[in-house]
């Protein structure tokens, strides 16, 4: 039977009625089944994902390099391998997850963990809390935890404790590709906490902002194809924020811009491919302005994140034309 460190609690708040959640009896009967079908199912599913998912498994064999010792490597590629099996066999197999999408997934996973480990008070188990929180399943992040952390009496490789939160941001990450290749973006507006009169607040305040900020020596900085698109950016930016995190413009976080940047405006906003390349120099010059001017507490550092994942942004959104053209 499984165990969990997750609780009913986390369920509601982490889930968001948006995919079916995989419920512990899930695991039990797809993992039971696994075994009674293969004589060697561990390497079986190691195999199987290796072949669906060849992005992942390269993703697992390179990643921090030689920070993880060969057993501490396999451990995690062997328990990625499960995650992905129960994901394909309870709410089906999603496309296929590319380089882009990994480094993306994991500069907003970072990002998660460094939010939370800027108070030096917070004990390790708040994180691995945070970490099964932030899932779109956490029943199932929670038991591959359990499976790293409290590891079967029999399993004799060398793995270091200090090692385990990097392997859990790992495991955490693909799950998080994974789960959202099944799934459009979490739309909040049933949400009881969304109303449309604080949509229509928020886009007030970015309006007067943008006002500000067309004036500043900042927006000056941009080049002609940046001016022409900051306006309708910097509206979507602050649009998304509200409508998909219900987040006010003093309460945006590096986490969720750097994943509406990334995941929500390349697959929501206009087809320009000028729109796309502009997304990280305005907002960049939005947030320094921003930071200076007051308004936006995490501003200087949303600037700092967005910065460096203008790439990225470009290569998600040529990525969703490709699919969408198939």
């Amino acid at each position: 039977m499984v165990r969990t460190l997750y609780s009913s609690e986390s369920k509601t708040r982490a889930h968001g009625g948006r995919m079916k959640l995989i419920s512990e009896h899930d695991i039990d009967r797809v993992l039971e089944e696994l075994r009674g079908n293969r004589k060697e199912p561990l390497k079986y599913i190691v195999n199987a994902m290796h072949k669906a998912q060849p992005a992942v498994y390269e993703y697992l064999m390179s990643v921090e390099e030689d920070e993880l010792n060969f057993d501490e490597r396999n451990l995690m590629l062997n328990f990625v391998s499960i995650g992905w099996h129960v994901i394909k066999e309870t709410i089906g197999d999603g496309g296929i997850i590319d380089e882009e999408s990994l480094d993306a997934r994991l500069a907003i996973n970072i990002d998660l963990i460094e939010e939370m480990d800027a108070d030096d008070n917070e004990p390790e188990f708040d994180l691995i809390s945070l970490i099964i929180d932030n899932s779109e399943q956490p029943v199932l992040m929670g038991f591959l935890i359990n499976l790293v952390v409290d590891r079967p009496e029999d399993f004799s490789a060398t793995v270091r404790d200090e090692v385990l939160l990097v392997i859990l941001l790992h495991i955490k990450t693909v799950l998080d590709c994974l789960l959202f290749s099944e799934m459009d973006y979490g739309y909040e507006g049933d949400s009881d906490d969304y109303s449309d009169e604080t949509r229509a607040v928020v886009r007030g305040q970015i309006a007067d902002m943008y006002v500000l900020f067309k004036k500043s020596r900042f927006y000056m900085k941009l080049d002609f194809a940046q001016k022409e698109n900051a306006e309708t950016i910097i509206t979507d930016f602050g649009d998304y924020m509200y409508v998909y995190f219900l987040l006010m413009p003093s309460d945006w976080t590096v986490l969720h811009a750097a994943e509406c940047c990334t995941e929500i405006m390349p697959a929501k906003a206009a087809d320009d491919a000028g729109y796309f390349t502009s997304i990280a120099p305005v907002l960049t010059s939005f947030m320094a302005f921003s930071a200076e001017r007051g308004g936006i507490i995490n501003a200087e550092r949303i600037a700092e994140r967005i910065a460096g994942i203008g790439d990225v942004i470009v290569k998600r959104a040529d990525n969703g034309k490709k699919r969408k053209k198939k």
